[in-house]
């Protein structure tokens, strides 16, 4: 059941994945399924890993947490660049006592991009913060492959 779920939440983040822009010749291409569910499994992965060194539990993916990465990444892809915009209108702010956010752009892979964050302050500090339990990750790839990241926590 959870496989055909995640399966089914990476066929709906599927349609909000790539970069789509004004200019379709901006576009580099549409990632399939089991791209994204690689990717998304490497940053859990990566962000677990830190956790474990710092004794504390693992983080869980969240679907909703998941949608709203994506729609992010793919936000700021679409705009050529990196920001942060209001948490509360990304997320159910009923479901969660505290959220944060991590954001990158540039990076190559997952490992790339956990190593950036967690060589600064804030976003490392998001990565080891106890009181999240929960994580959804987005990421957009323009057509020169310039990749735009986003986490987002839950706790």
């Amino acid at each position: 059941m959870k496989k055909l779920l995640l399966f089914l939440l990476a066929a709906f983040v599927f349609n909000l994945t790539g970069c789509p822009s004004r200019n379709p010749s901006d576009v580099r291409y549409e990632y399939n399924i089991s791209q994204y569910d690689r990717i998304i499994q490497e940053l859990l992965q990566e962000h677990n890993e830190q956790r474990r060194k710092n004794s504390l539990s693992e983080l869980a993916i969240d679907a909703d947490l998941v949608v709203a990465a994506q729609k992010w990444a793919k936000h700021m892809c679409e705009r050529g660049r990196m920001y942060h915009g209001s948490l509360t209108s990304k997320v159910d702010m009923k479901r969660w006592s505290r959220v944060g956010e991590n954001i990158a752009q540039g990076q190559k892979d997952a490992r790339e991009v956990v190593d950036c964050w967690m060589h600064s302050r804030g976003h490392r500090n998001n990565i080891l913060n106890s009181r999240f339990s929960s994580v959804g990750f987005g990421y957009a790839e323009n057509k020169n492959g310039q990749i735009y990241w986003c986490t987002i926590f839950g706790g």
